[in-house]
């Protein structure tokens, strides 16, 4: 667990470092390079809880050298898939939610429309047709607490 941190890999994946701690991303830490050197996994996530105030009592579900496999090998196209739906989804609840009611009909059927038609008509095509435009970035930022 005292491995050095792999700050090349990170780089080269094209971030200065997006660390979630837990899975509903609260306490997202955002490292610059200058901070990623040196780094020793159990010390750094160890310095992260205390400066984010977590408790003892509450450990991290995820630790930071669980994610290195994420920048070899085809688990990255995979990840980037899994982080896409969840842009739509939140892209999509926030049509629910513009709207003043969760559970708007016109919203509803609208995207049941978009889920009928799947496969059978492009899905960028579709979407924009739900939604009326593509999917914004910033849905799945307020999302996870990021904005």
């Amino acid at each position: 667990m005292d491995e050095q941190f792999p700050v090349a890999e990170l780089e080269v994946a094209g971030y200065s470092a997006v660390f979630a701690g837990q899975k509903t991303y609260n306490g997202v830490a955002i490292l610059s390079k200058t901070e990623m050197q040196d780094v020793v996994p159990g010390e750094f996530e160890k310095k992260s809880m205390e400066r984010i105030g977590l408790i003892d009592e509450i450990v991290p579900r995820y630790r930071s050298t669980y994610f290195k496999h994420i920048f070899s090998g085809e688990y990255s196209s995979g990840y980037y898939s899994y982080i896409w739906s969840g842009q739509l989804d939140a892209d999509a609840y926030e049509a629910f939610k513009e709207t003043g009611d969760i559970f708007d009909a016109e919203t509803a059927k609208r995207f049941r429309t978009l889920l009928e038609k799947g496969g059978t008509v492009d899905p960028a095509d579709l979407y924009r047709e739900f939604r009326g435009a593509d999917p914004n970035p910033e849905a799945l930022l307020r999302q996870r607490g990021l904005l």
